[in-house]
């Protein structure tokens, strides 16, 4: 469950960061794979060409979702601070 800080609340500026880094990595997949989809069945050399960018992309996907995850994982425990630490 997503939590909206109430107005008044300050926002937290790292999880808003790690969050929008992660939906963009998550955009970027997407429309990748909806541009392979595109190509149809008959495709398979485009497709095939296009699997090293498909891993990359969900790589990074992967990745940012992962940051913002122990980011959110340390702030309910109480350790909140910059990733890395």
């Amino acid at each position: 469950m997503v939590h909206i800080a109430p107005v008044g609340e300050p926002l937290d500026l790292d999880a808003v960061r790690l969050l929008s880094a992660w939906m963009s990595a998550r955009r970027d997949l997407s429309a990748h794979l909806d541009l392979l989809t595109a190509f149809g069945p008959s495709a398979t050399e485009q497709v095939t060409r296009n699997l090293p960018l498909v891993d990359e992309l969900h790589a990074r996907d992967h990745e940012a979702w992962l940051a913002y995850r122990l980011y959110v994982l340390r702030r309910s425990a109480g350790s909140a601070g910059p990733v890395g630490e």
